[in-house]
Parts: C-alpha cells; sequence; structure tokens
C-alpha cells in the first residue's frame, strides 16, 4: 500500500468532482502519513468506513474557533466546504522551519509547541491557528510546530487559504488582526 493510501481512500461521493486533486492533496501532507483518516463531511459510508462528521457538527466546531466566530452561517458553511478536520498524535512535527509552505492549520482541540532556532517560542492551543505567514508571504516557514498532545486540526490547503482571503474578508481582518498582535508581542517596548 502507497503512502498516499495510508493518508487518504477515495473521497466520498459528494466530494468527487469538485476541483480537488485528493492525491496531490494527500501526497503533500505527507505529515499526516501517520495519522488517523481525516474525518469528512459527506453522506453515509458502506459498513466499515469511518463514520463521518456530521455537517451540523462541523458548522458548530467552526463557530467555537474565535477565527471564524463572527461569520454568518452562509460564510461559516463555506469555510466548512474549504477545511479538511485531522486528528495528530502527539510529537508530530507539522510545520518545520525553513520548508516551504502549503496550509494554514486551525488547533481545535490539544496543544502545539512552537520552536524557532531550535528554542521554544510559545505554545498554541484550541482557537490558535499558525502557518499564514508562509501562505501571506511565499516565503519559507519561520517556526517549527509540533503537537505536545493529541491534537485535532483544521487544515486550509494553500489554494483554499487565498480563497478563503478573497472570498470572506472578516477571516482575512481577523488573520491580519491577529498578525500584527504577534508583531506587536515581538517588540520588547510594547507594553499593551
Amino acid at each position: 500500500m502507497s503512502e498516499i493510501s495510508t493518508v487518504r481512500a477515495a473521497p466520498p461521493p459528494r466530494q468527487r468532482g469538485r476541483g480537488r486533486s485528493w492525491c496531490r492533496l494527500a501526497t503533500r501532507r505527507r505529515l499526516f502519513a501517520s495519522v488517523t483518516q481525516p474525518r469528512m463531511l459527506g453522506p453515509a459510508r458502506t459498513q466499515g468506513d469511518e463514520a463521518p462528521v456530521a455537517r451540523d457538527e462541523k458548522l458548530d466546531l467552526l463557530y467555537r474557533i474565535p477565527l471564524f466566530a463572527s461569520l454568518d452561517k452562509h460564510k461559516i458553511a463555506r469555510v466548512g466546504e474549504l477545511t479538511e478536520e485531522v486528528e495528530v498524535p502527539a510529537g508530530k512535527v507539522l510545520i518545520r522551519q525553513g520548508d516551504a509552505g502549503g496550509d494554514l492549520m486551525v488547533l481545535v482541540s490539544g496543544q502545539v509547541a512552537i520552536e524557532r532556532d531550535g528554542v521554544r517560542v510559545t505554545t498554541l492551543g484550541p482557537g490558535d491557528f499558525f502557518g499564514e505567514i508562509s501562505l501571506i508571504d511565499g516565503r519559507p516557514r519561520t517556526a517549527t510546530v509540533t503537537t505536545e498532545t493529541a491534537s485535532r486540526l483544521l487544515v486550509v490547503s494553500h489554494r483554499e487559504f487565498h480563497a478563503l482571503m478573497d472570498q470572506i474578508p472578516e477571516v482575512a481582518a481577523q488573520i491580519l488582526h491577529a498578525l500584527a498582535d504577534r508583531v506587536r508581542k515581538l517588540d520588547p517596548r510594547e507594553t499593551h
């Protein structure tokens, strides 16, 4: 069995023909090769397949994430179409400093450590997101991100990230606000 087939079986019928190249998506997500299969929205599957996440459950999940909390139901539904949910074990490197950027990741549950040049910078928890800097500026990843606990993530690929930024300006504004906040925290003179 190839690495690709261990990451993702064929997409559910609802997802076929939607413009996503599932093989390419799985190949690019080599970091998820040892994780459980992503939980996808879709119609009931045949016996033996993992049960799909209910649409309402995913939408409720998205509403609980600060990045998406202010969106109306139509925009939340669009975000749901652009994200893939994955579960990752503790100790998995999600992003490696210096690598090319490919995905934005939103932490639903669990905890990740952020390191720059081998030095721990911070820890992120549920509701936090990472990976956006490389997607915005096209340069290599600025930090290494490793799961400290088993974690559940929403992953937005490069193409979907730019669609999200173009189609839902509220998300773009939230990401810019978070980036500005991160820059302020880097300035030792900043007191608020």
